[in-house]
């Protein structure tokens, strides 16, 4: 988290985010993590602007409202969501020791050896979002950015952008996983 804290963290990806996105913005950022693109958003697009936040994990969602809320942006709306498909809640593994947090998937190397690291401590039902379901959600606007960073869900959100792709045209940050 040093890296955060020091602005140091993805540093050429936020210098192309800021030059592309526009004061009076809405953005959708899906995947919060601690809310460090959340609060850049929120600065980029300015008071005028409009951030949506989606997050799964209660925790994530609670320190990314503590990061917005330090930095004084009072232009972020948060929804405590996961982004995937259109299945109104899903299975979410609650625990430090994992990088997806979707029951059966894992980031980089091999199953293999990411099963013998991986710890499982709770599962939660959260509810899920498909980018298309986002567009009507009460707050969400629509956006002119969608950044997705969703821990391996990816595959599993984008066939669910017909709507949003076709209609809205938002510019897509995505971070893609395995």
């Amino acid at each position: 988290e040093y890296g955060y804290w020091l602005g140091t963290y993805d540093q050429q990806i936020l210098e192309a985010i800021a030059c592309l996105c526009q004061p009076g913005w809405t953005v959708w950022d899906c995947g919060t993590y601690l809310g460090y693109y959340t609060c850049n958003f929120a600065r980029f697009v300015g008071p005028r602007g409009h951030v949506v936040a989606f997050e799964p994990d209660p925790t994530n969602l609670a320190r990314t409202r503590e990061n917005v809320a330090l930095n004084g942006f009072t232009n972020v709306t948060f929804r405590n969501a996961a982004i995937g498909t259109p299945a109104g809640e899903v299975d979410f593994v609650v625990s430090g020791n994992t990088n997806s947090h979707l029951p059966g998937m894992w980031l980089g190397a091999t199953r293999e050896r990411y099963g013998a690291i991986e710890r499982v401590q709770q599962t939660i039902r959260v509810r899920c979002l498909s980018l298309d379901e986002a567009l009507g959600a009460d707050g969400a606007g629509r956006p002119d950015l969608v950044k997705i960073d969703i821990e391996g869900a990816e595959q599993f959100a984008l066939p669910h952008t017909d709507k949003l792709c076709r209609e809205v045209k938002p510019h897509i940050v995505l971070e893609l996983h395995n």
